[in-house]
């Protein structure tokens, strides 16, 4: 058995890739002890405080018992029972959240994640101008995960940080091979938590280097809601993205805290409107003023602006009357594998929206 201080040579000796998994499962380890630890200790308390309340209804029939009483023992046995499910819900939660964090975990080894890719279109012309990429999990245990299931346990737990640099990898890779047949651009979603890692930026330069790509042919989208969870630490980050040379999205913009600040504090250059906006503006005047405000209000700030959730021509012929640049949505295409993606690029156009 190795001893301690050997085990954590070994550690830092090994992989990158490893040696962060097996920080973060020492970490979880720690944490997950203390937490079922607490809960073992609640479950004590309350089974002691359950043999006394059952000697005290044992022994209260002897004695002629008042209304209040009555009331009383009534409310503190419902009490108790509410305690006893909080506690066995809180058991199965604690046991479920640390079941799936190990099989993400074992999905990262076990290569059970793959990349979709989803054209971002030139509204006008219906030609490819870039592409967004999507991960999805097919799990062994689980069959075909949420993004939005697992993206936020693997924020968690930290898992997103070598999962992050997993998905920065491979959609640069795929940037490479989509870009011998056409000059485009990927799309790469970030996350709060990387930030905090000091070789983040670092990282993500190693990953374009390898992949014999440009900086400026990445863009990165970012939202709202993770701006604002550390807005000082995002800024940093951003900011040494631009001056490498990468674009910088904000994503669903109009949703969150929309604060018209951010379009000035933070290096963004393109911004994306909400599909809820889109999908509402035939339906909704208020929706429709939205879209073509925000996207008059990114042209004067000389930004481009993406449609997301395009669904039919006539929703995209009424972005193209707004200036609106690109769009991404069903009509075009659904998000797509690596190999149909190929196939994608292979079309001289998509659906164009553009009046005659």
């Amino acid at each position: 058995m190795l001893r301690g201080s050997l085990f954590e040579q070994k550690i830092q000796q090994s992989d990158p890739t490893v040696r962060l998994l097996l920080q973060v499962v020492l970490e979880r380890y720690r944490d997950i002890h203390a937490r079922l630890m607490n809960v073992a200790a609640n479950i004590a308390e309350e089974e002691k405080n359950r043999q006394k309340s059952i000697f005290r209804i044992l022994l209260l029939p002897i004695f002629k018992l008042s209304g209040d009483m009555k009331a009383a023992i009534s409310k503190r046995k419902q009490t108790a029972t509410q305690k006893r499910n909080y506690i066995y819900k809180d058991v199965v939660s604690t046991a479920d959240n640390i079941t799936k964090e190990n099989n993400l975990k074992q999905a990262l080894l076990d290569k059970e994640f793959e990349m979709y890719y989803q054209p971002i279109v030139d509204i006008a012309t219906g030609n490819i101008a870039g592409c967004e990429a999507l991960i999805r999990w097919n799990s062994s245990a689980y069959g075909f995960v949420s993004h939005d299931e697992f993206i936020g346990l693997a924020e968690k737990t930290g898992l997103i940080i070598p999962l992050g640099n997993w998905i920065t990898r491979q959609s640069c890779n795929a940037a490479h091979e989509f870009r011998k047949l056409r000059d485009i651009y990927m799309s790469i979603n970030l996350s709060t938590r990387p930030f905090e890692s000091p070789s983040f930026v670092h990282d993500i330069k190693e990953a374009v280097k390898a992949a014999n790509i440009p900086n400026q042919c990445i863009k990165f989208e970012i939202t709202e809601s993770v701006l604002m969870l550390n807005p000082e630490i995002a800024e940093t980050a951003l900011n040494k993205l631009k001056d490498a040379g990468f674009s910088i999205a904000i994503d669903d913009f109009g949703t969150g805290y929309s604060s018209f600040s951010y379009l000035h504090r933070f290096p963004i250059d393109t911004l994306k409107i909400d599909r809820s906006f889109v999908i509402e503006m035939f339906n909704n005047k208020r929706s429709m003023e939205i879209v073509r405000t925000l996207s008059f209000l990114a042209r004067n700030l000389n930004m481009k602006t993406i449609a997301e959730g395009i669904e039919n021509s006539a929703e995209g012929e009424q972005l193209n009357n707004f200036g609106c640049d690109y769009g991404q949505g069903y009509l075009y295409s659904r998000p797509v594998p690596f190999n149909e993606f190929i196939e994608l690029l292979g079309n001289e156009s998509l659906p164009t929206t553009a009046t005659a």
